[in-house]
């Protein structure tokens, strides 16, 4: 299901890339391959960023432009 509040999302390498529709990309590192399908099953892309990945792996601003 498409989300209100991300463009798109793609996990590499432990490193979960996400960019938002109001134009922040981030990586989140440390992200298990498990997380990232529970990402992807969620019913609320924009919920399950905030309150599973956020809290509780880092995070890094990330260039918007640069190629998911």
């Amino acid at each position: 299901m498409p989300s209100t509040a991300i463009e798109w999302a793609h996990w590499k390498n432990n490193v979960l890339s996400v960019k938002y529709r109001d134009g922040d990309a981030y990586d989140y590192l440390g992200v298990p391959e498990s997380v990232y399908d529970d990402y992807r099953a969620a019913g609320s892309k924009g919920q399950f960023i905030n309150f599973v990945v956020k809290p509780n792996y880092p995070h890094q601003k990330r260039d918007p432009k640069r190629a998911h």
